[in-house]
This record gives structure tokens, C-alpha cells and sequence, in this order.
């Protein structure tokens, strides 16, 4: 059995460093500037930690998969498609600078992937967002390459600052939250604008990406899992090489 991700105690020991800017900001209550600067560079901080543990969790994510050495038919379709596709876009740069036999190399290290001649042991897949690009969209796109179609139709979180009975009164639109810390993000550092950031506003964000960050832990480790077991229960395949 595969070990499992475990990725977020990572996430929060490098957390600590917003905890240690919030804790300077709750003492700076007399001086306004000070405080506003103090909670725009923790939320900041907040949301670059964020991204970095995605782009992280999806390089472990590849890593788990490819220790399994799993036959094609186990592998997310997508998953495999994508690396395929990583695969085809470097053949151009091999054929312009006329190198065939790489070119064909790699075509036929492909097909023996599909046609479960050989275990998917190598796969390789983008774990960076788009350049200059952020929001639900990239994080959608970033686990569709994983094999999740939609990330926000998986998960379902509640409100950490109310006290609930799994009411639907208490259910978070994550999507639009996500949304919301983006474009402030974005106007923080491209329109050098100035939110309203209380040390309440950046510690409730940060529970609400730490509760994100841990579902969609769950949900790569869930594909993980039911892969293994899939492995298990047929047994070995004997790859012809």
C-alpha cells in the first residue's frame, strides 16, 4: 500500500511566518500605517504559501503515482493524456533540430505507456499555474490535469468563524471566496491598492485555505488509494519489455 500524501504539515510550518506578521500587526494598534502594511504583506505571504503548497501537493501527487508503476488502465485518463501531450509538444523541438531518432524514441516510449506494454512510471505533468494568471480557473485547470474535472463541485467547506450543525446555512462559496482573494491579491500588487485588512480578515482566510488545502489533499489521495487497490486486486502484470 502506497504511503499516504501527507503534504500539509508542510503547509503549516511554512504558515508560521503569516502568524509571526499577524502577531506584529495585533501590536501595532496606534499606528495605522503600520498595521495596514503589517496585514497586506501577511495576507500576501498567505496566498503565495497557497499556491506554492498546490504546485507542491501536485508534484507529490505525480511522485505517489508513478511509485505504484501502475498499467495505463489504472492511471487518471486525463493524467496520462497530459503527460502525452507534455511529450508531443517537445517532439517539435527534436524533429526541427533533426533529431529522428529521439523524435521516434519518444513515440514509441508512448505507446508502449497505452498499450500497457510497460508500467506508467515516469509520468510527468505541469504542477505550475499559468504566468500571471490566478483564481478558480487555474486552480480548476491545475487538478484537471490530475484527473478531477472540477474541484468545486468535489468540495464542500463551512464557515470556520461559525459554530454549525452540518446546516446548509453554514456551507462556504468557496469558488467565490477563492475568487475574492485573488482579485485582492491581484489589486495589492498590480493597482497598488489598499483592502480593508483586519488581523481577523487575514487569520479567517487563512483557515478557510488551510480547510481547502486539506480537501484537496484527500481528494489526490482518494485517486491514489483507489488506484492501489485496483493494483492489489488484480495482481502483478507481467509488462512485456
Amino acid at each position: 500500500m502506497t504511503s499516504p500524501l501527507n503534504t500539509l504539515p508542510a503547509l503549516e510550518k511554512t504558515l508560521q511566518e503569516v502568524e509571526i506578521l499577524l502577531a506584529e500587526a495585533e501590536g501595532f494598534d496606534e499606528d495605522r500605517k503600520k498595521l495596514v502594511v503589517l496585514n497586506k504583506a501577511a495576507f500576501l505571504l498567505l496566498v503565495g504559501k497557497f499556491e506554492a503548497y498546490i504546485e507542491n501537493l501536485v508534484e507529490e501527487f505525480v511522485f505517489a503515482i508513478n511509485s505504484l508503476e501502475l498499467r495505463a488502465a489504472h492511471v487518471p485518463e486525463r493524467l496520462l493524456a497530459e503527460h502525452s501531450v507534455q511529450i508531443v509538444k517537445n517532439v517539435k523541438d527534436h524533429l526541427n533540430n533533426g533529431k529522428l531518432e529521439k523524435v521516434n524514441s519518444m513515440f514509441i516510449d508512448l505507446s508502449r505507456y497505452w498499450a500497457e506494454i510497460e508500467p506508467c512510471n515516469s509520468l510527468n505533468i505541469s504542477n505550475k499555474f499559468s504566468y500571471g494568471k490566478h483564481g478558480e480557473k487555474e486552480l480548476i485547470k491545475m487538478f484537471k490535469r490530475c484527473g478531477i474535472e472540477s474541484i468545486f463541485d468535489e468540495i464542500v467547506l463551512y464557515d470556520p468563524q461559525e459554530k454549525y450543525d452540518s446546516n446548509e446555512d453554514s456551507v462556504l462559496d468557496i469558488k467565490g471566496i477563492f475568487n475574492s482573494i485573488t482579485n485582492m491579491r491581484n489589486n495589492i500588487l498590480h493597482q497598488d491598492e489598499t483592502p480593508t485588512l483586519t488581523v481577523g480578515n487575514v487569520k479567517y482566510y487563512k483557515n478557510i485555505l488551510v480547510q481547502l488545502a486539506e480537501c484537496l489533499e484527500e481528494l489526490l489521495q482518494k485517486i491514489i488509494s483507489n488506484a492501489d487497490s485496483k493494483r492489489q486486486k488484480e495482481g502483478m502484470f507481467d509488462y512485456v519489455i
